[in-house]
């Protein structure tokens, strides 16, 4: 039986693919699990020559139904005590699951997470400021998660136990998934293990449903207010940085909607900014009282491009936290 089920879901992604499956480990005690999400591209194909040459792999062929159909498809016919999920288009370092599993053992931890890379075509950048190995307990992790410190949103790259996974399937049907699920499996947790060194590399291209800016971010907002109310039944000592933390997504998603051409974007962003200080006015005003850029949008909204300005510049100078390796051409 294998020890560690790695589940690749693949849409797509078939310029990317070669590299990712290049990167996955072949030890026995993995088992791979390639979940094509009805790709159109060429990716079965690839998928299907990464077979002939590993046969034990598991290859899943689904109609397309999102990134979260094709996870709970691929934790469907995991065997391993544990999963990993690795995105199609993004690689691995050389040994990253045996360590974060060495880790998880040894410190009997319920989901380990490593550093990663932001992989870029020309350069890579990571968290200087990511703890070398740490282990969190559950209200430790949650708040970590909560402040987007050293506990992302993101699923890949975490080692779960696989009884956790099972227990709380992704959301179909929303963009950012991750946002609706996260906090769910953090809950779960007695110990949380942190490895401080990059073992995944998170492949940066603007066409990805992350990288670029639409009314489909709205799931992120709402995916944040569904974890403050979450908080508010478990966690009531957090919510008020959850508050701040969707406030300030929500301001910079209005922002950026302001810059796009398409004016029913705008209107829908304003939209959902009017709705937001209906809902959660009282509780926004508790918890940002003396954050600048809150103060001056309720009261100098005029004000906010320069403030904004502000905030980039003194992050650009004080805020620092990602180092950069260049690539070689």
């Amino acid at each position: 039986m294998p020890t560690v089920s790695l589940i690749v879901p693949v849409f797509n992604v078939a310029t990317f693919l070669p590299q990712c499956l290049a990167s996955l480990p072949e030890a026995e005690s993995v088992e791979v699990i390639l979940v094509n999400d009805g790709s159109t591209d060429g990716s079965g194909a690839i998928i299907e020559e990464y077979r002939k040459v590993h046969p034990a792999a598991v290859v899943v062929e689904k109609a397309n139904g999102g990134l979260s159909d094709a996870r709970n498809a691929g934790v469907a016919q995991a065997h391993g005590e544990w999963i990993y999920f690795l995105d199609g288009d993004d690689w691995l370092v050389p040994g990253a699951v045996s360590e974060l599993l060495d880790f998880a053992l040894r410190e009997r931890c319920d989901i380990v997470q490593g550093n990663f890379y932001y992989a870029y075509d020309d350069k890579l950048l990571y968290d200087k400021h990511h703890p070398e190995r740490t282990v969190l307990s559950r209200p430790e992790a949650m708040a970590a998660l909560v402040a987007q410190d050293v506990v992302k949103n993101f699923a890949w790259g975490k080692l779960y136990k696989a009884e956790l996974v099972r227990k709380h399937p992704f959301r179909k049907g929303v963009y950012f998934e991750d946002v609706y699920w996260q906090h769910l499996v953090v809950n779960e947790t007695e110990r949380y293990g942190v490895v401080g060194r990059p073992l995944y590399y998170y492949r940066q291209r603007p066409a990805s449903i992350s990288g670029a800016f639409s009314e489909r971010n709205i799931d992120l907002l709402r995916g944040y207010e569904e974890r403050l109310a979450y908080l508010q039944c478990s966690y009531p000592e957090l919510v008020r940085p959850q508050a701040a933390a969707l406030w300030r997504l929500a301001e910079q998603c209005r922002g950026l909607a302001v810059r796009q051409s398409d004016s029913a974007i705008q209107e829908t962003y304003d939209g959902y900014w009017a709705g937001l200080q209906s809902r959660y006015g009282k509780l926004f005003a508790q918890a940002l009282r003396w954050h600048p850029p809150y103060v001056v949008a309720r009261y100098a909204p005029f004000l906010l491009p320069v403030v904004r300005l502000v905030q980039r510049a003194v992050s650009r100078c004080f805020g620092k936290r990602l180092v950069q390796l260049d690539l070689m051409p």
